[in-house]
């Protein structure tokens, strides 16, 4: 994670640290909410390409059509 950090410093302490979160837990599902315009779709992004790396699958779920065609189009199916 640290080398993964190096390469992508755009991402906020906030972000950073939820993406440790996400990846230490042993929770099958993990809910990420907050406020429009927060980060949650590039911390999804984020999250999801070190989990590609480790042959994991992240699964995104919205509550719109737009907010689900933002991730689709990061890469989260």
């Amino acid at each position: 994670l640290d080398n993964w950090q190096t390469k992508n410093k755009f991402l906020t302490r906030s972000q950073t640290s939820a993406i440790k979160r996400l990846l230490l837990t042993d929770n099958k599902l993990t809910l990420i909410n907050g406020f429009a315009g927060v980060g949650k779709t590039t911390l999804l992004e984020a999250t999801n390409s070190l989990l590609k790396e480790k042959k994991i699958r992240l699964t995104g779920l919205a509550p719109t059509n737009e907010a689900v065609r933002q991730l689709q189009i990061r890469g989260i199916e």
